[in-house]
């Protein structure tokens, strides 16, 4: 019986000589690994229609155990801006796969579904991807089991002149009691600021924000911390954008001491 479904493209893998297995989000029955027969041919009907990080209409065989099948597809939204620019495309690629993370294979998430094809929306509108991904990295450890206190002091409960995040607490640290972790992150009181920010709004609140390069990277060095060492992932998309934005970095010296 061929079934109806929405869903967003995760990952492509090669299967045996010109076959593959395609993983893809669905709204109505969740990750799903589906065997698609002869995709790494050139001129295969389903090949548009199954590009990583866009979103299709499907109709197939839904199988709750083992591979599933696809048989015609319709196209949604390509998200062109993110295709196109290589840095929303690295930025896209690690959210899905931290989305991919957080929810377990073939259970029905809509809720999950919705908030990732709302993100991969706002990633390709906006100009600067790193907001998006940092709202997402803080709601997304809700679903592994961590829960930050960024309004008050994790040893007080004040939350009057809050100046650092204490990775033995997981929370932030007032003035008075900076001494409680001596490994603290050493943010700056504006780094914290954006930290309880991006931890309290939601995406569709999400506005035009400036936020200094110096800034994301120590705040992704929480981040990704966190995520190492409480959540215990570590995803092939981060070492990636860690060397996209090294050479963008590399870039920007050479052309300034040219001139």
């Amino acid at each position: 019986m061929n079934e109806k479904f929405t869903g967003i493209v995760l990952f492509i893998r090669p299967y045996r000589e010109k076959d593959s297995l395609v993983k893809i989000f669905t709204r109505e029955f969740g990750t799903k690994m589906f065997f698609v027969r002869g995709l790494q041919s050139l001129n295969h009907p389903l090949k548009k229609h199954l590009i990583p990080l866009t979103e299709h209409q499907y109709w197939g065989t839904i199988n709750q155990q083992g591979l599933s099948f696809l048989k015609e597809g319709q196209t949604l939204n390509l998200f062109r801006s993110i295709q196109s620019d290589p840095f929303k495309q690295a930025h896209a690629a690690y959210i899905s796969q931290l989305v991919d993370a957080s929810v377990n294979d073939n259970s029905k998430d809509q809720q999950l579904f919705d908030f990732f094809q709302a993100t991969l929306s706002s990633l390709n509108e906006r100009e600067d991807a790193r907001p998006i991904q940092l709202l997402l990295q803080l709601k997304l450890l809700q679903r592994f089991g961590l829960q930050l206190n960024m309004k008050n002091c994790v040893v007080c409960g004040s939350s009057q002149r809050i100046e650092d995040f204490s990775m033995v607490h997981l929370g932030v640290l007032c003035h008075n009691h900076l001494d409680k972790d001596p490994n603290r992150m050493h943010l700056s009181s504006k780094q914290v600021k954006i930290l309880q920010l991006f931890n309290e709004i939601k995406l569709n609140q999400l506005g035009q924000v400036s936020i200094s390069d110096l800034s994301y990277k120590k705040i992704d060095e929480l981040i990704f911390t966190i995520y190492h060492e409480q959540v215990g992932i570590k995803l092939k998309g981060e070492s990636y954008l860690n060397q996209l934005y090294k050479v963008a970095d590399q870039l920007k010296i050479s052309k300034n001491q040219g001139r």
